[in-house]
């Protein structure tokens, strides 16, 4: 080959070079060139997470991926139809806008699937939802009196060793759910039993550590192993504290106006309620098993005792609910602060906590609203037509199931264009709901006369 063929080559390679190259570079930053307008423009970036994985996303009607995670590059900046969707499952959509230059991420978003409830029927006095579990702890009427059994969707047990109760009062699970308080009445006397979630397990008869009769028992909030209730010795209050365990048994004494009165136990503290003076009530921060040396926290809530309800869903926080005011207050667990009453809500009738403790819904009669803890932002995020019940969260976070009489419905926390809502049940008349941790079953107590008992949803 010549020299002047071998020139011409490398130039023509080099003119290549030096025009593709640029437009390589440009193209790979999510430049394009629209050839209508001669005008070179930035494009944006879609980045969305969905479950099941292998749902189709659709934009502008475009099937654009069928696996999550998806990545969508080279979007013209303007308003998209994102929609996912699959064969069973409730669909999801949002119109969203892709600015130029930037990645829009879309995370946490859930299919629901659409399923015909699994039934069970039984006539129901008590209903208790394990915390983690597809699984309820139920009293059942029979013939013959009532039964306490499990239920899953699965099928339905009755826990042996336990009496034929003539009434049950109290089923309540541990914080983890590794043990279920079961109190009740038969042949005439009050029978408590400490029921285990290992079947193989034996059940514990309360009285077998503990003689003394005991109000309010109340389970720790954080360890899973230990019970706790009021009890009077001569003209004293005490607080008796028990390891199921181990059965070790600690009392301490406390103000006797704080007997029968709502209490939180928290690992090696406690928090208790008394009336002061002025009927409001003064919360009570202290070791569970004082010394001369503790030093006692007080708090005063502008409510009278009987009329709080005390929760400890939130790692750093209790939240009181007055009932008859329809005041929430939220309280540090171990108050450093002055003063230590963080923020009050007005018109509540009932709170929830995310599961990952960022963020507090509350609700009134029609109004759902959220509580950012981080960012402290307070945001309504629907009205409803129905009287609300009760709210609870998806393990995912992103998302609250609300419950009215009749429906349960599932609403996405993302308010950018609008939330999706999806009704999951429909009833003439719903009791309590809950849903397992991983997210796949929603139990519901049916109460009609007709169809009592208990609808399991599969939603996952």
């Amino acid at each position: 080959m010549s020299l002047f063929k071998r020139r011409l080559i490398y130039l023509t390679f080099m003119l290549l070079f030096v025009l593709i190259a640029p437009m390589l570079i440009l193209y790979a930053n999510g430049y394009r060139f629209d050839w209508n307008q001669k005008t070179l423009y930035k494009t944006g970036l879609l980045v969305i997470e969905y479950l099941p994985k292998d749902a189709t996303l659709m934009i502008d009607d475009t099937a654009m991926a069928t696996k999550s995670p998806a990545r969508i590059g080279g979007l013209t900046p303007r308003n998209y139809t994102i929609r996912i969707e699959k064969e069973g499952y409730f669909s999801w959509e949002k119109r969203l806008w892709i600015p130029e230059y930037t990645t829009t991420f879309v995370r946490h978003v859930n299919l629901f699937k659409q399923s015909l409830p699994v039934h069970t029927d039984a006539m129901l006095t008590q209903f208790a939802p394990h915390p983690v579990h597809a699984l309820v702890a139920v009293a059942r009427v029979a013939p013959d009196g009532i039964h306490v059994e499990r239920m899953t969707p699965r099928g339905t047990t009755t826990i042996p060793n336990l009496p034929i109760f003539t009434e049950v009062t109290t089923l309540s699970w541990s914080h983890q759910g590794q043990w279920l308080l079961v109190i009740g009445k038969s042949g005439g006397q009050t029978i408590t039993r400490i029921v285990p979630l290992d079947e193989q397990a034996p059940i514990v008869p309360l009285e077998s550590f503990v003689t003394m009769p005991l109000t309010r028992l109340t389970w720790d909030a954080t360890n899973d192993d230990t019970l706790a209730g009021y009890t009077k010795i001569g003209k004293g209050v005490f607080l008796v504290t028990m390891n199921v365990d181990d059965k070790k048994v600690e009392q301490s004494i406390v103000p006797e106006q704080s007997y029968d009165l709502p209490f939180i136990l928290d690992k090696d503290r406690v928090i208790i309620l008394t009336p002061d003076h002025n009927g409001e009530t003064t919360a009570i921060f202290r070791a569970r098993i004082p010394s001369d040396k503790t030093i006692e926290q007080r708090v005063t809530i502008p409510s009278a005792p009987n009329d709080l309800r005390v929760t400890a869903e939130q790692e750093h926080l209790l939240t009181l609910l007055d009932t008859r005011t329809k005041r929430a207050y939220l309280i540090e667990r171990e108050p450093r602060t002055t003063p230590p009453v963080i923020e009050t809500f007005s018109n509540v009738l009932g709170t929830a906590w995310s599961p990952n403790g960022r963020r507090l819904a509350y609700w009134n009669d029609q109004e759902i609203f959220l509580w950012d803890l981080e960012r402290n932002t307070k945001e309504r995020i629907a009205r409803v037509e129905d009287l609300i019940e009760s709210v609870f969260w998806h393990p995912s976070n992103e998302y609250i199931f609300t419950k009215t009489k009749k429906t349960v419905d599932i609403l996405e926390i993302d308010g950018r264009d609008h939330r999706n809502l999806v009704s999951l049940a429909k009833m003439q008349i719903a009791g309590t709901a809950a849903v397992d941790t991983k997210g796949q079953w929603l139990a519901i107590w049916d109460l009609f006369s007709a169809t009592t008992g208990v609808d399991w949803y599969e939603i996952k």
